[in-house]
């Protein structure tokens, strides 16, 4: 096998070993997004708020065990790294937010369980999002 033949093996792996753990890293931060934004709607009454919240505690869980997990940094935590990685989490926040309540409103006569629909979809997309960006501007070798 030639050497580039194994190097494009190796990253192929690598890769494939990110998105494996990122995704297991993302169900947990749903989880805990998604029972952050139930109990929160449940108190508040207010699924935009609540939305972001619970985003936001997903986020926090999100972070710390992708750079240490999925990405493997071990350097320190710079605050450039942590400010790039917020303005991500906000715009990816304000998109997840935004598809929730745009799902949940349109679903409003024609589907029964709209609130889990909009937050699958949100969830997702903002996913596909999260790691492209994730990966290609915060935790980056």
């Amino acid at each position: 096998m030639k050497k580039g033949m194994l190097i494009l093996m190796i990253i192929h792996m690598e890769f494939k070993k990110q998105i494996i753990f990122f995704v297991l890293i993302g169900i947990l931060s749903v989880v805990i997004d998604f029972i952050s934004y139930s109990t929160l709607n449940f108190l508040l009454s207010d699924i935009n708020l609540s939305k972001k919240i619970g985003f936001i505690f997903g986020a926090f869980f999100s972070y710390y065990a992708n750079r240490a997990i999925t990405f493997n940094l071990k350097s320190k935590n710079t605050i450039h790294m942590l400010s790039k990685y917020w303005i991500i989490v906000f715009i990816v926040m304000n998109l997840n937010s935004y598809v929730n309540e745009f799902l949940f409103n349109y679903f409003k006569y024609q589907i029964n369980y709209r609130y889990l629909i909009a937050f699958i979809w949100a969830t997702g997309l903002s996913a596909v999002a999260n790691f492209l960006l994730l990966k290609y501007l915060v935790f980056r070798r």
